[in-house]
């Protein structure tokens, strides 16, 4: 990274296409002059709208293009975006030949395999583009993590037992350079301090610059492969929801793993002993919570210690019949759980702990909806205060359930197979920001400086129109980029930007709020909605064109309370007799 780019406020992302790996850069400049871009494009709409207006008047047109004038009139009246491609990128790094790719936990180097040697990770300081580690396997390499601080790392490669009976690997790594060192003048030869310096209008020129990146990778035998294996084992049968199979607390003071049906823990890293390890049957998913430190007085020395306390979540799948089951154990002291909830129904749940592990986010979601309500299936979420050993369901919802937060922001949107409208929130005076919208968003994810946040339609999940959009926290797309196949984006937060503060709430009759109803494409106009066969709810539009349903009455009740008591009320209720069918018997 260049010195100027160290000192700005721009905000960097990794973007994992197909054959191809690219470090973008965003200028936030761009973010302050989007609306004057949004007018200029509304008055050129008009420019085209008025001369096709005129020239149908004129009758300049013959009958054989007649069909054409007119689709193209009707067609423009829609608003064009394409002035947002590209806008405010550049690219900072790019890594041709690409299979496998993914970042260290601070962001600061590249782990990337080529697709010319599937046995080979390399790892490379983003920084300074320099190979940081070669590591080579004798199989396919499948899937890559580092521990949190960045000591280890994990390799999950295809297993062929005819090649070797074992495929999962825990290197030790740190920051020296593990290949030979180039003379002085080949140095000179392939730096180039001006390299990050690209301009937005030689955007596509610069990627054949980035391209002799890969070209300048250093042959193979100049390199020196890190031989600090500490641990392997074969691994032919597992789950992919529990990727990373190596999971560790911060500090990395534990490592766990689950091995049919068995969690085995570490202690400091040390995998030569299993220090404790936990059974339980059919056993489909583990999280480690954030470590808490509780103070406790001590009067031994005194005065007072910080203890330290993790908890181990488990998930277990029900069979024939028997109902799923959500655990907590404290992780000083399996012996007994602190902590159980049973489902019925249950075909995908996710946590969400909060930063100190004193609390968490449960989600349960049921892709099918037996009582067939809901097309989406169902979700609940729950939250449970681990200090307390308390929970409440603070939602039943149809659909996937999505959120995000930073500091000073929550999102909150339906993706999924929902219609990605998004709400945002100031956490400060808990007030809504604006709504907004991105269809088929698969991930969703606020950058460094609170202020922007991106959504991407990646592959698999939408095999057609891949792209990742920039939005300001104010509602507005700054930037889009398009992609054939785009398969993942990762935020890199580079530098440190100081965070400052928002507007307040924009009304949604305001003229930011139709700047934001162009770029989506919605009518502020719009009067008409669709109803569906046989609908008999009241609903009404709003500042988006979303269809809403009439508010019900305020209550004086704490969030999410009324759907613990809907529920409770609704059970209570009854089925009358119908005292025809009582008469007929008699």
């Amino acid at each position: 990274m260049s010195r100027s780019s160290e000192a700005n406020d721009n905000l960097y992302f990794l973007a994992i296409s197909k054959n191809k790996v690219t470090i973008y850069e965003y200028n936030a400049e761009f973010s302050k002059s989007i609306i004057s871009d949004i007018e200029e494009e509304i008055k050129r709409g008009e420019h085209i709208n008025s001369q096709n207006d005129d020239n149908i008047q004129k009758g300049v047109v013959n009958n054989t293009n007649i069909n054409n004038i007119t689709s193209l009139k009707k067609s423009s009246n829609k608003f064009n975006n394409d002035y947002l491609i590209n806008r405010g990128i550049n690219i900072y790094r790019e890594y041709e030949g690409v299979e496998l790719a993914t970042c260290t936990h601070d962001y600061k180097k590249i782990i990337i395999v080529r697709k010319n040697d599937l046995n080979v990770a390399e790892i490379i300081d983003i920084k300074t583009n320099e190979h940081v580690s070669y590591i080579k396997t004798k199989t396919q390499i499948k899937r890559i993590v580092t521990s949190p601080r960045d000591s280890h790392i994990v390799l999950h490669c295809q297993y062929k037992p005819d090649i070797s009976n074992k495929n999962l690997y825990i290197y030790k790594i740190n920051g020296k350079s593990n290949k030979k060192k180039k003379k002085k003048k080949d140095i000179k030869e392939t730096e180039n301090p001006e390299q990050n310096n690209v301009s937005v209008e030689n955007f596509q020129n610069e990627q054949d610059e980035h391209i002799n990146n890969y070209n300048n990778s250093p042959k193979k035998d100049e390199i020196i492969y890190n031989e600090s294996l500490v641990y392997e084992m074969g691994l032919n049968s597992y789950s992919n929801s529990n990727w990373p199979f190596f999971k560790w607390t911060e500090s990395e003071s534990n490592c766990l793993c689950l091995i049919n049906n068995q969690i085995y823990i570490y202690k400091d890293n040390n995998f030569n002993v299993v220090s404790d390890k936990l059974k339980l049957d059919h056993i489909e998913f583990f999280e480690v919570s954030p470590e808490q430190y509780i103070t406790e007085s001590s009067e031994n020395n005194n005065g007072n210690t910080n203890k330290r306390r993790i908890f181990l979540a488990t998930y277990e799948r029900g069979t024939k019949g028997n109902s799923s089951v959500f655990k907590i154990f404290n992780l000083d002291n399996l012996n007994k759980h602190i902590y159980s909830k049973k489902f019925f129904n249950s075909d995908e749940i996710k946590l969400k702990w909060n930063k100190n592990g004193t609390s968490l986010l449960l989600q349960i979601h049921t892709q099918v909806d037996k009582e067939k309500q809901s097309y989406y299936g169902s979700s609940n979420l729950y939250f449970i205060d681990t200090v307390k050993i308390k929970d409440v369901n603070i939602m039943t919802n149809k659909g996937l359930i999505y959120d995000t937060i930073c500091e000073k922001l929550l999102l909150t949107g339906g993706f999924g197979n929902l219609s990605g409208d998004i709400s945002i929130w100031n956490t400060i005076n808990k007030k809504e920001i604006t709504k907004t919208k991105s269809s088929c968003a698969v991930i969703c994810e606020f950058f460094n400086d609170d202020k922007h946040f991106l959504t991407a339609t990646t592959h698999p999940r939408l095999r057609v129109d891949n792209n990742i959009k920039i939005f300001k926290y104010n509602g507005l797309i700054v930037s889009k980029l398009d992609f054939d196949e785009l398969y993942n984006v990762i935020i890199l937060p580079f530098n440190k930007i100081k965070s400052k503060p928002i507007d307040s709430s924009i009304n949604p009759s305001s003229e930011l709020q139709k700047y934001i109803n162009k770029q989506l494409g919605i009518d502020s106009k719009k009067v008409g909605i669709y109803k569906a066969p046989g609908s008999t709810a009241k609903t009404s539009l709003n500042g988006l064109g979303i269809m809403t349903r009439s508010l019900k009455p305020k209550s004086n009740m704490p969030p999410g309370c009324n759907f613990v008591v809907e529920e409770k009320t609704n059970k209570k209720k009854k089925k009358k007799k119908n005292p025809k069918n009582k008469d007929k018997k008699e």
